[in-house]
């Protein structure tokens, strides 16, 4: 937004949004503010409530905290916004399944919730006709149009109608329309013949295969309890009880091989880095392959070892395949993992696939 307005930095004291250290309180020096009036280049003028002026690179430390504070490395400007748990709306899941999400808790401090933020700027770049929404429930109500007649359509839902039925499943075309929770079902696909369309795809080795330097495949992925990078599941001391750091899955035989036992610590090293980190011994993944996941970062990221390598459809990195070599470190640690990773047999209750107990 910065570059489209033709700045590179801006202060202001009008809405005082903060960013500072995480437990310090705000002052003067140390939050950063920020209010759109004007699209034009402000680099002589004084701050007014409302006005923007240009901050030269030698302003910023100071106006950031001094020359040690956190500040952002890839933004212009930095809004306080909310949480899912802080504001009202629904949300669908990858099932298509739409949930009513219900504000739990305020935003705490000047932060405020992500849709006035954006109906806010909005209305400063002249485009409020655009986003005349007062409510999220208006929001919604536009997407409900918006989507009429599409795969993904809501035209038929409400958020009574959410709530009380815990969850509708799109498309749900009219007002009393079930919802679709199997697309297709009963083998009428989205063509006008009703049948379905296979393309054949020509096998493409990865971008990296295994040899005799690196012999071991790498996998990475999630585990249960943490998703994605983390950044959220990370802070819930119950989920992080559970799976508290990156572990090394490696098959029993292999293990064998390099004399491991669950607790070791291994080095796993591909062409572009090297970690270290205990070893987890499973019968849950293949001889020639060890998993590692993804969720924590820095000396701990499963990405420093990972291929950056572009599929040439989607342009989507192939992280999920790597070669490595894995080698027995010095040290073993006491490792925690409660996830319940045996399988089951619904009828008898005793475990169908064996090798996943739980170590402590």
């Amino acid at each position: 937004l910065a570059h489209r307005l033709g700045l590179v930095s801006l202060v202001a004291d009008a809405r005082k949004f903060s960013y500072r250290r995480e437990g310090e309180p705000a002052s003067d020096t140390n939050t950063l503010v920020f209010r759109l009036e004007a699209a034009h280049r402000a680099e002589k003028a004084h701050v007014k409530s409302g006005e923007l002026r240009w901050v030269p690179q030698e302003e910023q430390a100071a106006l950031l905290g001094g020359a040690d504070a956190v500040r952002p490395v890839h933004a212009d400007i930095v809004l306080a916004g909310s949480l899912q748990e802080e504001d009202e709306g629904t949300t669908t899941s990858v099932e298509g399944r739409t949930i009513k999400i219900n504000a739990a808790v305020d935003p705490p401090g000047n932060a405020r919730r992500d849709w006035e933020i954006i109906v806010d700027i909005a209305d400063r770049l002249g485009r409020r006709r655009y986003f005349d929404f007062d409510s999220t429930r208006q929001i919604f109500d536009e997407m409900k149009v918006a989507s009429h007649g599409g795969t993904a359509d809501y035209n038929g839902m409400t958020w009574e109608r959410i709530e009380a039925e815990h969850g509708i499943f799109w498309p749900c075309p009219e007002p009393g329309h079930p919802g679709t929770p199997r697309l297709y079902e009963g083998g009428v696909f989205a063509h006008t013949d009703g049948r379905a369309r296979f393309h054949a795809v020509p096998f493409r080795e990865s971008a990296e295969v295994v040899d005799d330097e690196y012999p071991i495949w790498l996998t990475t992925g999630r585990v249960v309890s943490q998703y994605l990078s983390g950044t959220q599941t990370r802070r819930i001391a119950a989920l992080v009880e559970q799976y508290p750091e990156p572990l090394c899955e490696i098959h029993p035989r292999h293990a064998e091989r390099l004399g491991v036992l669950t607790g070791d610590l291994v080095t796993v090293t591909s062409r572009r880095g090297s970690m270290t980190l205990p070893a987890r011994v499973v019968e849950s993944i293949r001889p020639d392959t060890v998993f590692i996941p993804y969720h924590w970062p820095g000396d701990r990221a499963a990405n420093q070892l990972t291929n950056r390598a572009l599929d040439p459809m989607s342009k989507i990195p192939e992280y999920k395949v790597s070669a490595v070599r894995v080698a027995k470190a010095e040290g073993h640690v006491e490792i925690r993992d409660k996830r319940v990773t045996a399988l089951t047999d619904s009828a008898a209750g005793t475990p169908s696939v064996a090798g996943t107990e739980i170590t402590s």
